[in-house]
Order: C-alpha cells, then structure tokens, then sequence
C-alpha cells in the first residue's frame, strides 16, 4: 500500500497548542470525540460519508481499494481530527488565528491524500479565512469564524462516524 498521509509537509508549520485540554479530559473522562463548539449545537452529530464520499476515499489512489488500509488510515485521520478540531475551537476562543489556520492546511492535506473534498473544502477555507485574517488583509468576523469552524468540525465529524462505523463492521 501507499504511505500514510503526512500530517504536514511543511517544515515550521506546527502551531503551538492555544490550551490544555479541558478539566473532564484531564481528570481522564473520555472526551467528545469532536468537542462541540460553544453555538454549535445544531449540528449532526450522527453524520457520515455519503456513499459516494466513501467510494472515492476507497478508490484513492493512496488507499487503492484496501480495506485494512482503509480503515487504518481513517483511524489516523479520526484521530488527528480530534486533536487539531479541539485545538482550532481553543484557539479560536484565544483569537490565535494563526494557530487555526496552520491546523487547517494540516487537515486539509490529510484529507486531500484520502480524496474526501467535502473535509478538503471546509479545511481549505478554513485556512484561507484566517491566513487572512491573521496576516491582516481581513478583518475579523466571529460569524464568519464561527460558520466556517462549524462546517470542517461536521464534515470531520462525518469522516469519525464512518469510521467508528467501518471499526463496528469488521
């Protein structure tokens, strides 16, 4: 099989954590597995890959229809969803914009490697908005940020789903 997807390419990329995780995670109570923004609450929480979405993340060229790849690589990306979702919903409650954006281009090539667009798009912009934003070419917009962070939070609580689903089917 093809290598794993590289979590970020880009040497000096990696953003500082915005902050430590929160007292129930630290007390060691199993945490959400996306932590739900504060305002978010209407999201799916039961979402998945469509059919199709899956299809094409299966018939990658990187997966080539390997199911034991398959779902080891999605067990990766779940994972790093998790961590770089609760450090983006951190940083953005501390106005590290920069911090955010970096953790977007992360997601953005992992979900890239696996071909899932919908995780690709809301991370691609993700990461423009707050290039911009933290670079000062615009302004900041909490609406703006909080739209834009809640569709890559559903679209990476789709990729877990699946594949807590797939984990299930084994």
């Amino acid at each position: 099989p093809a290598p794993a997807p590289a979590a970020d390419a880009q040497k000096g990329d990696e953003p500082a954590m915005c902050g430590s995780p929160a007292p129930e995670a630290a007390a060691g109570s199993p945490a959400p597995a996306v932590p739900a923004p504060t305002g978010c609450d209407d999201i799916d929480e039961t979402a998945e890959l469509s059919v199709e979405e899956l299809e094409t993340c299966r018939s990658c060229e990187s997966i080539d229809n390997d199911e034991e790849f398959l779902l080891m690589i999605l067990e990766m990306l779940s994972t790093n969803l998790k961590e770089k979702l609760a450090n983006i919903q951190t940083c953005l409650e501390a106005g590290n914009y920069e911090a955010i954006w970096k953790d977007a281009h992360s997601i953005k090539g992992s979900a890239l490697q696996c071909s899932l667009s919908g995780l690709s798009n809301a991370a691609k912009a993700v990461e423009h908005h707050f290039k911009e934003v933290a670079g000062g070419s615009a302004s900041p917009d909490s609406q703006t940020h909080r739209d834009l962070v809640k569709e890559l939070r559903l679209q990476g609580i789709k990729v877990q789903n699946t594949t807590k689903h797939l984990q299930e089917a084994q």
